[in-house]
């Protein structure tokens, strides 16, 4: 699990650092203070070199290749947004320190595509053509590396007429990770596979009772390929099975947070928006069955929230774990950097009977 972060030149965070993180982090503050941007930080790290992680940060926040055709334009839309203050002059610096001494590494920087394309002819089997084909623009250059097992990696991401190419291509991750974006469709067809593939594996996995939560009808649960797709269907009494993006946003909600967590053992989830689509009464039931699920899988969860009931009922579901595990984080701006101050067990016992503000 990281125990600290550290971000440079990222989106909103010129230096930034957060440390004593626990297995289960909950990260609160004002608009535009830097929460999402986090969870981006983190995804990019666990993300290794898959490069085009990149690209798909940009799609959360509903930003996509534009329809310029000049490439150096499409360059500055797509890559100067990562950069503090656009200054794509300077290089994003992302460390992470996992356990006692194990540091995981990731350097972003623009390059010319030239540079890129000089320092990938040598590799074997032809990889790298760089901006051979004339559309090319400046390319992003990702470094990667960790001291255990010490290792190092370089990806160049280049635009080709709006296509990004990533050189290498990118190897498994070494950290299973999933993030959930706040905005968007539900991911139900992702969710189904994910299902189906806990249900060949056999993993040990009960998630019809955290679902009661919400809705209490639910008996059974099954993956059915249809007209719309491959779905997952419940059994909520019915003459027939149901959708069960019809059981509303919450249940669907809540489905995607279980399945991710059952399917990163050792890894890492993040959430943005925990709370969205539950009602408050039922927050500290959805919290403890998210406790349970982080434990046996080893997953350590990072998650955004702007709701006082969400982070007191954070609180009282940890309590009633055998190890508390749970630390809330408030973001802050202080002399124009973003800051972030931690809350442990016996500050949030005190915090929840005062009129303190948290959030």
């Amino acid at each position: 699990m990281f125990r600290s972060l550290s971000i440079k030149n990222f989106r909103c965070f010129k230096d930034f650092k957060i440390e004593g993180l626990e297995r289960v982090n909950l990260i609160g503050g004002a608009n535009d203070v830097g929460k999402t941007c986090l969870l981006e930080a983190i995804f990019l790290l666990i993300g290794e070199s898959n490069a085009f992680l990149l690209q798909r940060l940009n799609t959360h926040r509903g930003l996509r290749n534009s329809d310029l055709d000049d490439p150096d334009e499409i360059a500055n839309w797509v890559w100067a947004s990562y950069f503090h203050e656009y200054l794509i002059d300077r290089t994003i610096e992302i460390d992470g320190i996992v356990g006692s001494r194990t540091s995981r590494r990731l350097r972003l920087k623009v390059i010319p595509s030239a540079v890129a394309a000089l320092a990938l002819r040598p590799q074997e089997n032809g990889a790298g053509s760089g901006s051979t084909n004339g559309h090319a623009s400046k390319t992003l250059q990702a470094d990667y590396s960790s001291s255990a097992p010490k290792q190092q990696r370089t990806a160049h991401l280049t635009i080709h007429r709006k296509e990004i190419e990533v050189q290498p291509p990118p190897p498994p991750p070494e950290v299973a990770g999933w993030f959930l974006a706040a905005r968007g469709a539900p991911p139900v067809e992702e969710d189904a596979k994910l299902l189906d593939k806990l249900e060949v594996a056999k993993k040990t996995f009960d998630l019809i009772e955290p679902l009661q939560v919400l809705e209490p009808r639910l008996k059974a649960l099954r993956t059915i390929t249809g007209v719309g797709g491959t779905l997952i269907f419940g059994d909520v009494g019915l003459a027939r099975l149901v959708p069960l993006g019809i059981l509303g946003d919450g249940v669907n909600r809540f489905m995607s947070i279980l399945l991710r967590i059952a399917s990163a053992p050792k890894g890492v989830v993040l959430i943005d928006e925990i709370d969205s689509g539950f009602h408050y009464s039922k927050l500290e039931q959805v919290w403890e069955a998210i406790a349970s699920a982080a434990v046996l899988f080893d997953v350590q969860i990072f998650a955004t929230t702007h709701s006082f009931e969400c982070i007191r009922t954070a609180h009282q579901a940890f309590k009633m774990q055998d190890h508390y595990g749970f630390r809330y984080f408030r973001l802050e701006r202080q002399d124009g950097a973003v800051a972030a101050k931690g809350l442990d067990e016996e500050t949030l016992d005190v915090v929840q009977h005062s009129d303190l503000e948290i959030r």
